[in-house]
């Protein structure tokens, strides 16, 4: 019955674990996405100015 216990405890610890580490990604990703946004935005007011 112990080893059950241990058992479930190292399974949540492995789902919390890989759940974070997606979250932690997806981050990532928004973080970059939202810079490359901001050079869009600059480089098409450069390009405006320039029209």
């Amino acid at each position: 019955m112990y080893a059950i216990g241990e058992v479930g405890l190292m399974v949540l610890g492995v789902l919390f674990a890989l759940t974070s580490n997606k979250r932690n990604e997806e981050n990532k990703s928004i973080k970059e996405e939202q810079v490359i946004l901001k050079q869009l935005k600059t480089d098409y007011k450069a390009n405006l100015l320039q029209l």
